[in-house]
């Protein structure tokens, strides 16, 4: 997913919009793609730290990091057995 959103599309987006519109867009089409309107508020807003982290090291890997961590919390903590 980093991949594709912070790598493809916010990279994408950001020759054409300013950084903080590319990163939103991003963020939109992540949440999106998990196709839960619950969630959709607080995919967004990880989708946007993730691009924002994305755009301030200028790697993908700090972002990757940040995803895993967050699938291990989620899937660790806060799933049943």
């Amino acid at each position: 997913e980093e991949i594709t959103f912070r790598g493809y599309i916010q990279t994408y987006f950001a020759r054409d919009f300013p950084m903080w519109k590319a990163i939103a867009i991003a963020s939109v089409l992540f949440s999106i793609m998990h196709f839960s309107f619950l969630s959709a508020p607080y995919l967004f807003l990880a989708g946007g730290l993730m691009g924002w982290t994305r755009y301030k090291t200028g790697s993908l890997y700090p972002s990757m990091v940040i995803h895993f961590l967050h699938n291990y919390v989620v899937i660790t903590f806060f799933t049943e057995l």
